[in-house]
């Protein structure tokens, strides 16, 4: 989020920044940024606390060991996989912590039941004077070194040794008392407060407390009037807000929510120039979609995302958020994720250049706004080339100079193509 942002009733900020309005119309080098990131706090049993991890699909499949503590296909990871489907990469946070393991060898690099998986044996080199210190997971080696006495070793990925290692030979010095601390609220609240320093795209929560639900839809709904630009992804919340989707399929198991991850995903990924409307699911869950077209038009006017079968597969039935209230600020057109998606993204990229290019370096002259309205313009371009926006043209952007000498004031008007969804034919036979 940059330093001064977000909207503006009148032209009287203090902070300098970039304030955007992004409204309906009453009544009715620059370059596009690029999307594709979601975030999660997930209950893990390994891994670093009070930080966010960036995991990519690639990175999953080669370190969910060392990152997570378990294998690529272990259910726990089943949230990072689903938005993985679709996203470049989650911000993954773990819930939690808890205590470490610990054994006369040392202690588990992080809390949680992971650490008790892991052995330290010492095998005496009957040759030399040296020792091979071997440290197990679930019989798995996972290092090996050579040494000639405890002080010697390093710290490895899964322990930190002690200088107390008794160097005799053992078969294995087990690793006992790492415990998953209990997920709090606070634990959320921590996780959000450190993503306020992240760029990402969709957020999600898969669970029903309605605290914690309440937390991350209030959570959004004030980052984006700061200037922030994500969605969040909740299960059965009816937040009427452009900022959330209300995702309204359950899942099979234990986590009644889970559909939020592959939508979140869907959603992070989903170009600006896209609609992820009629996306074929391509996740592990098994979802409820089995839905009357009763059913299935009470969803379209209640705003909840659906997955539904169409054949033997499921598609989303509309690229929605759950907008109802609508204004002549905010009519109908900002229920649908697509404009949120170009809408975010060009105040993004707008408020991007202009930090990046103009604050702070370029004077507020006739020329300098020149300059300014000839990025806009080219920025606009390269979204109307992507198919984004449509009909656009140079006369839709204006820069003058705000109500004081450091102002910039900017009016622009897009107009955005709207996907096939419904096709209405007549055929006359004669």
């Amino acid at each position: 989020m940059a330093l001064g942002s977000g909207g503006f009733t009148a032209q009287n900020k203090i902070l300098p920044g970039s304030y955007i309005n992004v409204i309906s119309l009453s009544a009715a080098s620059a370059s596009p940024g690029e999307r594709g990131t979601a975030a999660l706090a997930l209950p893990l049993s390994w891994g670093e606390t009070d930080r966010i991890v960036s995991v990519s699909a690639e990175t999953l499949l080669t370190d969910s060991e060392t990152l997570f503590g378990a294998a690529y296909d272990d259910p726990a990871l089943l949230p990072l996989r689903e938005a993985l489907k679709k996203a470049q990469s989650v911000l993954c946070y773990r819930l939690g912590g808890g205590a470490k393991a610990s054994s006369a060898a040392g202690t588990a690099k992080y809390p949680g039941t992971v650490g008790n998986e892991l052995t330290v044996s010492v095998a005496a080199d009957p040759d030399s004077d040296l020792f091979t210190v071997t440290t197990r997971k679930n019989g798995k080696i996972v290092d090996t070194q050579i040494v000639s006495a405890a002080s010697e070793l390093t710290d490895n990925e899964w322990v930190d040794f002690s200088d107390e290692l008794p160097m005799t030979e053992n078969a294995g010095i087990a690793f006992t008392g790492g415990t998953d601390g209990e997920v709090l609220t606070e634990n959320y609240q921590t996780f959000l407060d450190l993503l306020e320093s992240e760029r990402f795209q969709t957020l999600a929560y898969s669970g029903t407390n309605e605290t914690i639900q309440t937390l991350f839809a209030e959570y959004t709904k004030r980052l984006r009037q700061l200037g922030a630009r994500f969605q969040t992804v909740l299960y059965r919340y009816a937040a009427d807000s452009e900022g959330i989707v209300n995702a309204g399929n359950a899942a099979e198991g234990a986590d009644e929510g889970a559909a939020v991850y592959w939508i979140a995903g869907l959603l992070a990924g989903c170009d600006v120039s896209e609609t992820a409307f009629h996306t074929v699911y391509n996740g592990e869950l098994t979802l409820s979609a089995s839905f009357t077209n009763e059913q299935l038009e009470q969803a379209i006017e209640n705003g909840v995302f659906l997955l539904h079968k169409v054949g033997d597969q499921l598609r989303v039935l509309k690229d929605i958020n759950s907008l109802l209230s609508f204004t002549d600020k905010k009519g109908v057109l900002f229920s649908d994720n697509r404009t949120i998606r170009v809408s975010d993204g060009i105040a993004s990229d707008v408020a991007t250049l202009f930090a990046q290019t103009y604050m702070g370096r370029i004077p507020n002259t006739a020329a300098g706004r020149s300059a300014l309205r000839s990025d806009l313009i080219r920025l606009l371009r390269a979204m109307s080339d992507s198919g984004a926006i449509e009909s656009f043209s140079a006369d839709d952007v204006t820069v003058t100079q705000g109500d004081d000498k450091a102002s910039v004031s900017i009016n622009l008007a897009i107009l955005l193509p709207g996907a096939m969804e419904k096709l209405y034919m007549t055929c006359v036979v004669q």
